[in-house]
This record gives structure tokens, C-alpha cells and sequence, in this order.
């Protein structure tokens, strides 16, 4: 999800304020421009593209670390390995087979 930057789409009775964050967000179904503080570049520590980013990727590292441990694909993984190891043993078993 893109945060978009504010603008009162031609209404006069609310300008941007540029000592506020310039993000767009909604107020019971109303688009209004985020009231806290600016804190770079024009936008607060909750809507910076920076932060944004970062509190993503933990999210992405939190959801990783869940599917690795989930017993469901722990599974699948093990299933897969054992596929490819009977595999492997049947590939040996017939170049043994050439060899006798």
C-alpha cells in the first residue's frame, strides 16, 4: 500500500499545512491530511517512506520465521527431502545394477 501525500482536491476550506505531515489519511470515510508533527522530509515518524519500510521488512522477517517453524510446511520440506533421497537411491541402485 502506496501512502499518498494530501490534497483537498480544489477545496478551499482545507489547505495543506506544511508544519503537519503531508499523508493522506482517512477520518470516518473523510480524506484528511495526517496531524502530527513533520519529522523529515515533510512527513511524521509514522508515515515516512523510511519507517514504512523498515516496519515492513520486520513483518516479512516475523512472517518468514512463522512459515519456517509452522509444522505444516516443516512437512512439506521433509517430504520433499525424503522424495529426492529415494530418488538419489533409486539413481544408485541402477548404476550399481550397470556396473555388477
Amino acid at each position: 500500500m502506496m501512502l499518498s501525500e494530501y490534497n483537498p482536491s480544489g477545496r478551499s476550506d482545507s489547505p495543506v499545512d506544511s508544519d503537519r505531515c503531508k499523508a493522506s489519511v482517512l477520518d470516518h470515510s473523510w480524506r484528511r491530511q495526517c496531524s502530527r508533527k513533520v519529522w523529515r522530509d515533510g512527513w511524521c515518524k509514522q508515515h515516512h517512506p523510511d519507517t514504512i519500510a523498515e516496519r515492513r521488512r520486520i513483518r516479512d522477517l516475523r512472517e518468514k520465521r512463522q512459515i519456517d517453524n509452522d509444522p505444516r510446511f516443516l512437512l512439506a520440506d521433509a517430504l520433499e527431502e525424503i522424495a529426492r533421497l529415494k530418488a538419489r537411491v533409486a539413481e544408485l541402485e541402477a548404476n550399481h545394477d550397470k556396473e555388477a
